[in-house]
């Protein structure tokens, strides 16, 4: 029996069927892998303006003289913002 050219080059549905199973499985996988990217890349970012909050205060203090404060203030804003300021 001959076969038609147009349907030796077709997949089956089989075929399909893993070929979107296996894509299906990969994204399974990597989707966490990249929220816990993303997660430690923030903390890391909040981690960082903080010590670079701190040494700016440290810097104010030392830069007031003897028998002068100098305070860092946090402000908390609901959306997850923080602000420092050197008072």
């Amino acid at each position: 029996m001959r076969r038609d050219a147009r349907t030796a080059r077709a997949f089956t549905l089989a075929e399909l069927l893993v070929v979107v199973t296996i894509i299906v499985l990969v994204l399974l996988i990597a989707l966490p892998a990249f929220g816990n990217l993303l997660r430690a890349s923030s903390t890391s970012l909040a981690e960082a303006q903080v010590r670079t909050g701190l040494r700016v205060a440290r810097d104010a203090a030392i830069a007031s003289g003897a028998g002068r404060d100098t305070a860092m203030v946090f402000f908390y804003e609901p959306g997850g913002r923080v602000t420092m300021i050197t008072c």
